[in-house]
Parts: structure tokens; sequence; C-alpha cells
């Protein structure tokens, strides 16, 4: 009997059991770039924020930017790393 599956959720799982087990190169190739996609798209975001925030810091240096800036930097190393 098939087993009737809805979510996309359950699909992957699917998928990723059946790459595993039969060894198609091309699934596994496929999950791997859907999770690549999703960490530039974090990291974009991430550098946005630090340009955004470095703009703030040209305008009104103080010591809580000062910190912030120090944080972002540490952050920024993390990501890129």
């Amino acid at each position: 009997m098939p087993i009737l599956l809805t979510s996309k959720k359950a699909l992957e799982q699917v998928r990723r059991l059946h790459a595993m087990n039969v060894g198609i190169k091309g699934t596994i190739g496929e999950i791997v770039r859907r999770k690549r996609t999703k960490t530039m798209k974090t990291k974009s975001k991430v550098l946005k924020h630090v340009e955004w925030c470095i703009s703030l810091e040209e305008e009104k240096p103080n010591k809580t930017l000062t910190t912030l800036r120090m944080r972002l930097k540490l952050k920024r190393e993390s990501c890129l790393a």
C-alpha cells in the first residue's frame, strides 16, 4: 500500500532517507543547496544590520554604541569565518 504524504517536511525527510539508501547525489545536492541559500540570506541580513548600526554610530558616538560596535564586530567575524 502506498503511503500518502501531504506535508513538505515529510516529503523532504523521505527524499533524504531515499538519497542515503540509494546514493542519489542529485537529491543530496539539492538539499545542501537549500541550506546554503538560507545561510547566505542570514549573512546578508547581518551585514545590512552592521551597515545600519555603523551609520547610527557616525551620528551619535557614545558608550552604548561603542559596545554595540564591538559586539557586531565579533558577530561579523564569527559569521564570515
